[in-house]
């Protein structure tokens, strides 16, 4: 019944639908209550039942009663534990993806720290701007490099012949 509830929370083929459920299943705990208070009774009707046995050992009918209430009470508690290990890989999904997305935030804010996007020119004037920076930064390597091959001089080859 909790599966019908929760399925008719929002219309047919929307995207948002499990984001939806997890909202209403959250908001009105609907399992989770009933499951606590099953345990609840299925603990308390196992207790009776073996508070019986205690007075009636040889009783075959309570036997057979207290290990059905038994059989019954451990799987309960199965499920129990089965919801307690969903919660649990559920949280750690989310924690994992919190952690993913710092991890991935503090990358960008690093690469972005790298980027030079202001400098200052021969002449001290601030140039600002991808395209200025790098403009100013080939004109800079360019003074440093030169721009004309006037200093290079003629290979000897007589020198070179020779040999060392």
């Amino acid at each position: 019944m909790d599966n019908i509830i929760a399925w008719n929370v929002r219309g047919l083929n929307n995207p948002n639908k499990l984001e939806d459920i997890k909202v209403f299943l959250n908001k009105h705990e609907v399992g989770l209550v009933a499951l606590l208070e099953t345990k609840r009774l299925g603990r308390k009707q196992l207790d009776r039942m073996q508070e019986e046995l205690h007075a009636n050992p040889m009783d075959e009918t309570i036997i057979a009663q207290e290990k059905e209430r038994r059989i019954k009470y451990l799987e309960i508690l199965k499920s129990s534990l089965s919801l307690i290990k969903q919660q649990t890989k559920q949280q750690w999904l989310n924690y994992g993806d919190q952690c993913s997305r710092i991890f991935f935030a503090k990358i960008k804010q690093s690469k972005l720290r790298s980027y030079m996007y202001a400098i200052k020119d021969e002449r001290g004037n601030r140039r600002e701007g991808f395209a200025e920076v790098a403009k100013v930064m080939a004109h800079y390597y360019q003074g440093l490099l030169g721009r004309n091959n006037i200093q290079r001089k003629e290979i000897d080859w007589n020198v070179i012949r020779t040999g060392p």
